[in-house]
């Protein structure tokens, strides 16, 4: 998965929406990519302040583009709304496009045919 844009729906501050871009902001070494600041660095050195608040009251998200669908093998592109979201994301078994997580769900409920793990969504 790489991050490709973040998305900011609301009007915001310019401080807030740098704190944004902060709170998403990735370095790549070779193919790993990761966050620059921990969760817990970024809410001590921002909590309290207006553009903190802001934040949190916006809505965002980051766009991230998978590498492929683990039924369908096409690439995709997943919105991503926070840093927990990403890590829920990162550990379920199966990534589906929206296509295939469609027919995944109405295959569990009409015929009650499931993937034999967690899928991410």
């Amino acid at each position: 998965m790489k991050q490709k844009e973040i998305i900011i729906t609301d009007k915001l501050s310019l401080d807030a929406e740098q704190l944004i871009y902060e709170y998403f902001a990735v370095k790549r070494i070779g193919k790993i990519e990761g966050f620059i600041v921990s969760e817990e660095e970024f809410i001590n050195r921002h909590q309290g302040t207006y553009a903190y608040q802001e934040m949190m009251q916006a809505d965002f998200h980051a766009v991230y583009k998978v590498k492929s669908c683990d039924i369908c093998f096409k690439s995709f592109k997943v919105n991503i709304n926070s840093r927990e979201h990403l890590n829920k994301y990162f550990r379920a078994k199966y990534k589906l496009c929206r296509g295939c997580q469609k027919f995944h769900f109405h295959l569990s409920h009409t015929m009650g045919m499931k993937l034999d793990g967690d899928v991410a969504s």
